[in-house]
């Protein structure tokens, strides 16, 4: 089996564009499971 390069630039953009993309989708996730949340709380500070 092909050991990867860590060492190379296709591989440091290609891990941080996988991170970037799993901090979005769990972001994403927390923003929607707030919502009803958040939505209360604007009605009860009016």
């Amino acid at each position: 089996m092909a050991k990867i390069n860590t060492n190379s630039n296709v591989y440091t953009i290609v891990y941080a564009a996988v991170l970037v993309i799993i901090v979005a989708f769990l972001l994403a996730l927390a923003n929607a499971a707030l919502k009803p949340r958040q939505d209360a709380n604007v009605a009860l500070s009016q």
